[in-house]
């Protein structure tokens, strides 16, 4: 799959979960990409959220959402002194599971 397909099929529903990781990387060994809709009550009122959600750690602590797109030039990846967007590492990934 090329990265280009992915967020094609990321953002137009086509995929609803990605797990991978990254290779040589054992911080980020159990990462995932996932659609949903997110459901909150605000002001009385059940809202869903059509939610994109990037996870990258088992601890959450680097845990992102974006609204119904994934956001292309966010540098999720934190790897020795420089950050990364997912396009910059796509050749490292190793996806484990898609649905």
């Amino acid at each position: 799959m090329t990265y280009n397909e992915f967020i094609d099929g990321i953002n137009s529903k086509k995929i609803c979960k990605v797990d991978f990781s990254v290779r040589d990387y054992s911080h980020y060994k159990r990462c995932c990409i996932q659609r949903y809709d997110r459901k909150c009550i605000m002001f009385g009122k059940e809202l869903t959220f059509d939610t994109v959600e990037v996870r990258l750690t088992n601890d959450t602590s680097e845990l992102y959402r974006f609204y119904k797109r994934l956001k292309e030039d966010f540098k999720f990846f934190k790897i020795g002194n420089q950050t990364y967007t997912l396009k910059q590492i796509w050749d490292r990934l190793t996806i484990t599971e898609i649905e």
